[in-house]
């Protein structure tokens, strides 16, 4: 309590400096009009938002409802129709009435801020990417993110973005010392084009563990500089001395878990009573021991039954051929851009942070395998669009769950991504 309390003490003296250190990694997004953003996720409106929609003047063509906001958990958000998108969205040509009428600044501040991820990093520093829930954003369509710099300075500015990673989330390092971890594990891990995908995460995972026990003390009395890049060596060198047993019942359990919870999205939210919790269960239960369909959690997902016990005995077809580009790039621009800890995930500190980064490998490989397996009843063959839906519903909670920022998911993360229990699990779903 008294941590927290200093925390954000330190952010409430935080000077709220002006958005012009903006690190923006190169990237491109144009807005395709799908409106699959304006379906099932709910926008947070303000009590100035709300008045503002309010003194819009709608025509009856317009068939916008009378009320336009709902309560959910005490707070207000944007409306949806029972098919489950927002009201101001026209299905026909998919569409925003909003926008369509009004133009693109009368909608909420939540609508046109999407799909930018925006937040402060270092202190007088921000950093901005594409979210990978967006179906333009994973095909890198558009125009470059960068050439919105002076829109997204005036969203920084209406948000009131301000702070910095303090001292508790850097685990004891400096600025520089953060930095160049990351550079390292980005240089020398992920963008290491002579060992595939499997190792680049394993090694990343070996190292973090390894630094974290040396400390920060030791790291800020080393050149960092002249061991990295031997370090980095090393952790690659011992993937292969860890031994690749089947994970065990509890890893099997713990992980599935954590799986069917980064499939959920705005349920959590709306969903709380007993009954709900009672429909959840079932549905859980189901897809675990029984088969079940992840089409009941959500429109988003696969149409077919399946066993999810199965992600762990049903062998991948061709697995050397699958394409993991599109998931080592959402890696590299987390790390380029510094949304792996700090606030763009549950506030985690540095090396959880880049624990949490990496255990989004496995939940991408068991949400492909499931988009594959609905395809085939006898054959597990991953094709782009699986992994193309994989870091779309994977991405959609990473860092932004209410229920997987509690506590009990975080130490479920931490269980599941020491060394040997990461080794296993990845092995064990890439067979």
């Amino acid at each position: 309590m008294y941590r927290l309390r200093y925390r954000l003490l330190a952010i409430s003296l935080m000077p709220n400096p002006k958005p012009d250190q903006i690190t923006i990694p190169d990237w491109n997004f144009s807005c395709t009009g799908c409106g699959d953003c304006c379906r099932r996720w709910h926008v947070a409106i303000s009590p100035q938002e709300e008045e503002r929609l309010k003194a819009l003047e709608w025509e009856d063509e317009d068939q916008v409802p009378p009320r336009l906001t709902t309560t959910i958990n005490g707070f207000e958000y944007l409306a949806h129709t029972a098919d489950g998108h927002c009201i101001f969205l026209d299905t026909e040509g998919d569409v925003c009435k909003i926008h369509r009428r009004f133009g693109y600044q009368a909608k909420p501040k939540g609508c046109r801020v999407y799909p930018f991820n925006i937040s402060t990093t270092f202190p007088g520093e921000y950093s901005v990417i594409g979210r990978f829930d967006c179906q333009a954003v994973r095909a890198n369509y558009g125009k470059p993110i960068a050439a919105s710099t002076k829109l997204i300075r005036g969203y920084i500015d209406e948000m009131g973005l301000r702070g910095g990673f303090d001292r508790f989330v850097l685990d004891d390092l400096s600025e520089k010392e953060v930095k160049k971890i990351t550079a390292g594990v980005f240089r020398q891990l992920i963008s290491n084009n002579d060992i595939d995908v499997r190792k680049k995460l394993i090694s990343t995972v070996i190292s973090v563990d390894r630094l974290e026990k040396l400390g920060g003390t030791f790291l800020t009395q080393t050149d960092l500089d002249e061991v990295l890049t031997s370090f980095f060596a090393r952790s690659v060198s011992n993937c292969g001395l860890l031994k690749h047993r089947k994970p065990n019942k509890i890893e099997r359990w713990r992980f599935l878990n954590l799986f069917m919870s980064f499939l959920r999205r705005d349920e959590e939210m709306i969903g709380r009573g007993i009954r709900s919790r009672v429909e959840r269960s079932v549905v859980f239960w189901r897809l675990l021991f029984r088969t079940g369909n992840l089409r009941d959690i959500g429109s988003e997902h696969p149409d077919g039954e399946l066993t999810l016990a199965d992600l762990f005995t049903t062998p991948i077809a061709n697995i050397e051929e699958i394409d993991w580009s599109l998931y080592l790039d959402l890696i590299k621009l987390r790390l380029q851009s510094f949304q792996f800890f700090g606030p763009t995930n549950y506030d985690l500190s540095f090396y959880i942070g880049l624990k949490s980064l990496c255990f989004s490998f496995p939940l991408v490989i068991a949400a492909a395998k499931c988009s594959a397996m609905v395809r085939y009843k006898d054959l597990c063959c991953i094709l782009p669009e699986d992994i193309d839906y994989a870091v779309g519903v994977i991405d959609h909670n990473l860092g932004r769950s209410a229920l997987l920022g509690m506590g009990i998911f975080t130490a479920m993360i931490g269980q599941s991504t020491k060394p040997a229990a990461y080794s296993r699990l990845v092995y064990a779903l890439l067979h």
